[in-house]
């Protein structure tokens, strides 16, 4: 069978969907390679491997103990490739229950690594949609803590990568957050931020500022963490390293951001006024990527938002205000969003800094044009800059 022919139209393969039923394990294994081939990249395929039911075909090969490892795998490799479909394709995936099957066989102490990496792939790709039953996950401290075990620094980059990544959209509310710090996820991501790869830092910083942001009991906790005799705001400052990686850099420069807003860390703090506002100002320039600076920017608003002499700082720090003039006449609606909010933020108290900034070249007629824009949060940071300029 070859992989790419047989399924190049899947409605009228019967002999392809009969053999995946074999109870051939070759030929059971043969149909699922081609299936596995055939779905990568095709939301079509996708749809037509479920709406012809082969879901369950799938779900109970992958929970087969006593068929080869290597087709278990792979039908949960499939599986986690449908699962990156459409949101509708991805309900219809809930309706077999998919998470929990991923969760008992991750759970299974027995279950082997490779096969362990399918699962937690799915599951990874899974939870990141909104409707993702997180609570599966958040029912039982101890399943977090299984998850922690999983990707230890013995486990294979794999598991670890999926793990943290899973752990992002699990810290969202404050419940959740708390259950996490129960669970000690905070030392685990810690141990990742020092790992020196971009794959496992960003991930760990974006699920450490997720749990910080206005949590202070989750703060002052990552407040009075140390690993490896260094506390994590030490290993954050690190972080802002021009060295780093941008995303790491951005990503810590939030960490330490949600720490400040949270009551963590004071505004006159080393770490807020010449590390992390510099850091953000820097990231705001023209020759980094449009979003990084979109993202730069609503993070330097909101560490800027409440504090006078923090406004003053970031609206001297590398031509910042140059910066986010040319991030408004970005097409993207998240750019302008983003440097309207900053602007906002700067000119909040100081009747220089408002000045200055009506005073641009061209600004005020991207800031009308904002208010003309589609999209409500823009228009809501054009009017809140009109308001800041009446004042």
């Amino acid at each position: 069978m070859e992989p790419f022919t047989c399924f190049m139209d899947v409605e009228n393969s019967r002999s392809y969907i009969d053999e995946l039923y074999s109870e051939e394990n070759c030929k059971c294994q043969e149909a699922i390679v081609c299936l596995k081939n055939a779905v990568i990249g095709s939301n079509k395929k996708k749809g037509s491997i479920i709406s012809q039911g082969i879901v369950p075909r799938l779900i109970a090969l992958l929970c087969n103990a006593g068929k080869p490892l290597q087709l278990r795998i792979d039908a949960g490799i499939v599986l986690g490739s449908l699962a990156k479909g459409t949101e509708s394709q991805v309900h219809s995936l809930m309706r077999f229950n998919i998470v929990e099957v991923l969760i008992t066989i991750i759970f299974d102490a027995s279950t082997n690594e490779r096969l362990m990496e399918a699962c937690l792939g799915a599951l990874q790709t899974i939870v990141q949609y909104p409707f993702a039953p997180l609570d599966l996950l958040h029912s039982d401290i101890n399943n977090i803590k299984r998850l922690i075990q999983i990707a230890s620094p013995r486990s294979s980059f794999a598991c670890q990568m999926y793990v943290v990544n899973i752990f992002v959209p699990l810290c969202h509310s404050s419940h959740q957050q708390k259950s996490l710090c129960q669970a000690e996820v905070i030392p685990f991501l810690a141990r990742l931020m020092i790992c020196d790869n971009t794959t496992l830092q960003v991930p760990a910083l974006k699920c450490l500022a997720a749990m910080c942001f206005t949590n202070k009991s989750v703060s002052n906790i990552v407040h009075a963490t140390y690993h490896a005799d260094r506390s994590i705001l030490d290993i954050l400052t690190a972080l802002l390293s021009r060295t780093r990686d941008v995303q790491v850099q951005l990503s810590a420069s939030r960490c330490l951001t949600y720490l400040h807003r949270a009551g963590s860390l004071p505004a006159e703090d080393y770490r807020i006024v010449y590390k992390t506002l510099p850091c953000l100002a820097r990231l705001c320039s023209d020759e980094f990527e449009e979003d990084t600076r979109a993202t730069a920017a609503e993070t330097l608003a909101y560490l800027a938002e409440i504090d006078s002499e923090l406004q003053r700082l970031a609206a001297i720090s590398n031509h910042l205000i140059v910066s986010l003039a040319n991030l408004v006449k970005c097409p993207s609606v998240l750019s302008r969003q983003g440097a309207f909010r900053c602007f906002a933020s700067l000119a909040a108290n100081d009747e220089e800094i408002r000045k200055r900034i009506i005073e641009m070249d061209g600004l005020m007629e991207e800031v009308l044009s904002g208010l003309k824009d589609g999209c409500a949060e823009v228009c809501a940071k054009g009017v809140e800059m009109m308001e800041n300029r009446s004042v």
